[in-house]
């Protein structure tokens, strides 16, 4: 058993030095050490990041999903009292506020995938796309079209912003 102490606690180094039945012992207690770790820390495994900080993140992006949500509503809201009092100024601020509804999910969502994206990279380096080759095209392709809808919006939303209304022609 020395010649395994000694040899280091690598499975392959503790077979090398004391048999297969130290080699196995030894692959047992690793993977029970990285279940633990895992089982301890399921919720951090690709983040890295200390409880507290998780949660700041959740609750920033929840509070940016509520802003974008109110600001759609509120958008429709003034859509519709623009129609019933015939003033299409408030029709076109209205509709601005109720696009920015889909731009605020879109940027919101996209920003967390990107954010998600460079945590991974950060931690398991770009080996893991060349890995995953076709999950790694999945999240990239959800990733694009996120950041895409988000930016397509706004695009809606600066184009309906500058449409002059029908009565000030």
């Amino acid at each position: 058993m020395r010649k395994v102490a000694e040899a280091g606690r690598h499975p392959a180094d503790a077979m090398r030095a004391g048999g297969i039945h130290a080699a196995s012992t030894l692959a047992d207690e690793h993977h029970q050490g990285l279940e633990s770790r895992l089982q301890t820390t399921d919720r951090h495994v690709v983040t890295k990041l200390s409880p507290r900080m998780l949660d700041r993140t959740v609750r920033v992006y929840s509070t940016a999903l509520a802003a974008a949500f109110w600001a759609g509503v509120c958008g429709f809201a003034m859509c519709l009292a623009g129609t019933f009092a015939h003033q299409d100024e408030l029709v076109q601020i209205g509709t601005c506020a109720f696009l920015s509804l889909f731009a605020g999910w879109g940027f919101v969502n996209g920003g967390v995938f990107v954010w998600g994206f460079v945590q991974a990279v950060r931690r398991y380096g770009w080996r893991m796309l060349i890995e995953n080759v076709w999950a790694s095209v999945f999240y990239i392709a959800i990733m694009t079209f996120f950041v895409a809808f988000g930016s397509g919006m706004t695009w809606m939303i600066i184009r309906a912003a500058m449409h002059a209304p029908a009565a000030s022609r």
